[in-house]
């Protein structure tokens, strides 16, 4: 596995850049001019449906309705941005105890949500194998199979809340209102619009979605990153339980949990090298301490070439793989703290009320950071950062992410240790 690892990776774990700057810019140029052409079919479908919309809602009777009482959430995208939307789903729960609250969302998010308490379903779709498949008769049964379901719940409003796709999904569904913003939906394809889009100002994530959700339902009351959105199931809890205890490690023993991956892009990693110290130096500090590095059946190879590296491997071992995402809640909610780059992890333990600190290099913490009362970050902010396009993986362009290099690991022990102490866990 190893092997494999360096022939994709290097030494830090950072993918090797095989394309030149003037090659990705000329991909940059056809993507940008593909969806420049696919926007003006999409205005002139918007128009016509729009038309359509307007006749036939003189022809019909206007349905009289004091709450909305079937709600759309529409998020396809990655597992950090939808528990970043959750805020939003609680302050909806909050306005509509009985309504049925519904999200749409991509696979593997839906498994993180699938149970959770203020959703009443969680619809699972996958634009992006539609796009990889676009003349499939298998992918325009699936859109028309979808469509039908969606339509058949008859949602009083649809929110749009993840850029282009989600407005073509909210026009799918029929919802009598659809909201979205102006930048990050087609023209026409939402009824109501608000200015701008998400990044037009710097603002954390979850406000983006919060904004929308004020929009739509003016009564709506204020969210407070305060209480755990995310609570872990009791079954999880004991399978979670059952694998420690295959490390040896018991109920009361302190963990440490380290993430080293990243699924969208390889410039948000910290360097493999540095995990390596880094655990060293929880170790020598807690020495009763256990430290599991955690991630996807993909983060296998830099957890393996971590504990390699590693001076003492005594108590550290790799989960990476090992559990799944709603086991990922039990498991942030048991430890003594996370510690992670930009990604998923990070901000299911931040949801999950743990401790939780975030490295941060090509992304804006305060818009893309891990948000409540037991969150830290640290961020090297170089001239360069943020540079992160939404739009495209987090591949550094240069193919030397010193921003995240930059980040020391005794820069991260001492901020560990502090939450740690301030938290009277030792």
């Amino acid at each position: 596995m190893i092997d494999s690892f360096s022939r994709q990776f290097d030494e830090d774990g950072y993918r090797y850049i095989k394309s030149s700057s003037a090659q990705r810019q000329t991909q940059k140029i056809i993507k940008k001019s593909a969806q420049t052409v696919l926007r003006f079919l999409f205005t002139c479908v918007g128009l016509g449906i729009f038309i359509w919309e307007k006749l036939w809602r003189q022809l019909r009777p206007h349905k009289q309705s004091s709450q909305q009482k079937k709600i759309l959430v529409i998020r396809v995208d990655f597992i950090g941005d939808v528990v970043m939307t959750l805020p939003a789903v609680y302050v909806l729960r909050q306005a509509f105890p009985d309504a049925q609250i519904d999200m749409l969302t991509t696979p593997a998010p839906a498994q993180l949500i699938q149970r959770h308490k203020d959703l009443s379903h969680v619809l699972i779709c996958n634009p992006n194998s539609w796009l990889s498949k676009p003349f499939s008769a298998a992918v325009w049964k699936e859109i028309n199979c979808l469509r039908k379901t969606l339509r058949a719940e008859k949602y009083d409003l649809a929110l749009s809340v993840s850029g282009d796709w989600a407005s073509i999904l909210a026009l799918i569904s029929g919802a009598e209102k659809r909201y979205g913003y102006t930048q990050e939906a087609y023209p026409f394809f939402v009824t109501n619009s608000l200015p701008g889009g998400r990044y037009s100002v710097r603002q954390h994530e979850s406000q983006y979605c919060l904004q929308l959700i004020h929009a739509a339902v003016p009564n709506a009351p204020e969210w407070l990153p305060s209480a755990a959105i995310l609570t872990p199931e009791q079954d999880d809890i004991e399978r979670l339980q059952l694998l420690l205890a295959q490390f040896g490690v018991a109920a009361a023993d302190m963990l440490i949990a380290l993430h080293l991956g990243s699924g969208n892009g390889t410039a948000k990693r910290w360097p493999i090298p540095y995990w390596a110290a880094l655990a060293d130096k929880l170790r020598a500090k807690y020495p009763s301490a256990a430290i599991a590095l955690i991630g996807a059946e993909a983060d296998a190879p830099l957890a393996e070439r971590a504990i390699a590296k590693m001076q003492s491997k005594h108590g550290v071992f790799s989960l990476t793989g090992a559990t799944s995402l709603t086991e990922l809640i039990a498991l942030s909610a048991r430890c003594a703290i996370l510690i992670s780059a930009d990604s998923g992890p990070s901000h299911i333990a931040a949801a999950a009320g743990a401790l939780t600190l975030a490295l941060h290099g090509p992304t804006d913490p305060e818009i893309y950071g891990p948000q409540g009362p037991n969150t830290r970050y640290i961020w090297n902010k170089i001239w360069c950062a943020p540079c992160y396009d939404p739009s495209d993986t987090a591949e550094c362009r240069f193919g030397n992410p010193i921003c995240m290099k930059g980040i020391t690991p005794e820069a991260v022990e001492a901020a560990a240790s502090a939450m740690l102490n301030a938290a009277h866990i030792f």
